[in-house]
């Protein structure tokens, strides 16, 4: 199962849409919700924003590689921050794969499908 995690409704929606058409399931929150859905739902992978009020994915992120069984979760961000430190501040903080908005479908298919095999 994939949880997205995000502030934009849009961008889960369209998240669930591309992800439903491809036979994954998928669960949406926001920053807000972001701690309680991991821990209720516990996905294999979640895709995660940047760029959120309250807290930011990188500090979701940070509570997640110190929660025992969230450690291990694979975590692809997506997000629109595409410079180079971001990058590095995500794969730095604990992210195993980053995708920059805007992303072709096809490619976060292949990262989503790649999360799954490495959670199975």
């Amino acid at each position: 199962m994939v949880l997205i995690i995000d502030d934009d409704v849009n961008i889960q929606e369209m998240l669930l849409d591309i992800l439903e058409d491809e036979e994954i399931e998928a669960r949406a929150a926001g920053p807000q919700e972001a701690l309680a859905a991991l821990s209720r739902l516990k996905p294999e992978v979640v895709l995660l924003d940047v760029t959120m009020p309250g807290l930011d994915g990188y500090e979701i992120l940070r509570q997640m590689r110190q929660t025992a069984q969230l450690r291990d979760t694979f975590v692809l961000m997506v997000t629109g921050k595409g410079e180079v430190s971001d990058i590095q501040a995500g794969l730095e903080t604990g992210a195993d794969d980053y995708l920059r908005k805007p992303f072709h479908t096809e490619e976060l298919i292949a990262r989503v499908r790649r999360g799954l095999q490495k959670a199975s």
